[in-house]
C-alpha cells in the first residue's frame, strides 16, 4: 500500500475542495522537491494558512526516513518571520 492509499481517508472532498484531516483544505502546489510536493493550506476553524508537504515516494528506504525525521527536528527549532513554523506532522508508515 502506497501512502497516497493511507492518506484516502484522511481526505475528503466538500464539493470542489480537498479537507485533510477534517481541518485543512489543500490548494495549491507551491513546491516541488526529490521526495516531495508542497501545498498551501488554510485552517478552515481560523483561517490561518499553512504549507502541507506530502511525501512523494514511499519511504522504505532507511536514510530517506532518517533524512526527514532530521528535517522535520531541525524545522521544530528554527523560528524566524520568514519561514513555515511546524507545528505538527503525521508519519504514515
Amino acid at each position: 500500500i502506497d501512502w497516497v492509499e493511507k492518506m484516502k481517508p484522511m481526505i475528503t472532498k466538500q464539493g470542489e475542495k480537498q479537507i485533510l484531516l477534517g481541518k485543512y483544505e489543500t490548494g495549491r502546489l507551491i513546491g516541488e522537491g526529490g521526495y516531495a510536493q508542497v501545498k498551501i493550506g488554510t485552517n478552515i476553524t481560523n483561517q490561518q494558512k499553512v504549507a502541507i508537504k506530502f511525501i512523494k515516494k514511499d519511504l522504505e528506504d532507511h536514510k530517506m526516513i532518517e533524512r526527514l525525521q532530521r528535517e522535520i527536528s531541525l524545522l521544530c527549532l528554527v523560528d524566524h518571520p520568514n519561514i513555515v513554523k511546524v507545528t505538527f506532522f503525521i508519519f504514515l508508515f
